[in-house]
């Protein structure tokens, strides 16, 4: 199903840009972390909670690429 996006408002089209940013953040940073940083099961160092909220926030990879191609298809 396709939107028709000649009917959208501004602050519509501002808020669906502002998820296609965020997931493309998202994308960006999981993509950094993959390739500078070890897997959090390798890790040597003692899992702090400030380590558990990193790699668990950047572990969301295959979702934003979902979201971002979604919402740049519609």
């Amino acid at each position: 199903m396709k939107l028709n996006l000649a009917n959208l408002n501004q602050h519509s089209s501002a808020l669906l840009d502002l998820f296609r940013g965020l997931a493309a953040i998202f994308v960006l940073v999981h993509h950094v972390k993959n390739s500078f940083f070890v897997a959090y099961q390798n890790l040597t160092i003692e899992n702090n909670l400030t380590t558990t909220l990193f790699y668990f926030l950047t572990g969301f990879g295959r979702q934003p690429v979902l979201m971002f191609l979604f919402l740049v298809a519609s």
